[in-house]
């Protein structure tokens, strides 16, 4: 005698196993992804626009505290030497070196090259960001 449970299971198992996507899944999932892309492209514009900005406007005092750094430090007077006594520049070659290099801002200048690393990164990464934006939404 036959089971009547394993013929309706039977049914219900051949439904289950068979489901059909709507016709539009596809293009609504492609929708859904490249509206997100061009969000995530935007928010990161938007962070990378900022520190562009910020770093700009650093670059400025920190550029006058280098200028002020050359100056507290007597680097110009040393640098000044080689077009005024350059006979004793070139006599005391090793010595003028010496004081010249002594007398440099290193801290100064190496805050300076960070902050316009940073700029100049920023600048790139905001830029490639607004291409991508500018493509997705050409795309969409």
């Amino acid at each position: 005698m036959p089971n009547p449970y394993k013929t309706s299971m039977n049914k219900d198992l051949n439904y289950f196993n068979n489901p059909t996507p709507p016709a539009d899944l596809y293009e609504k999932i492609v929708f859904r992804v490249q509206r997100e892309e061009v969000k995530s492209a935007s928010i990161r514009s938007v962070f990378q626009g900022c520190i562009t900005l910020a770093s700009f406007v650093f670059a400025f005092p920190i550029f006058i505290n280098v200028l002020n750094g050359f100056s507290q430090s007597g680097f110009w007077q040393y640098f000044s030497l080689i077009f005024t006594d350059s006979a004793v520049v070139i006599t005391h070659f090793q010595t003028f070196l010496t004081s010249l290099v002594e007398s440099t801002p290193f801290y100064e200048i190496t805050i300076f090259l960070v902050v316009l690393f940073i700029f100049l990164g920023s600048i790139k990464y905001v830029s490639e960001n607004l291409r991508q934006v500018a493509l997705l939404k050409k795309l969409a």
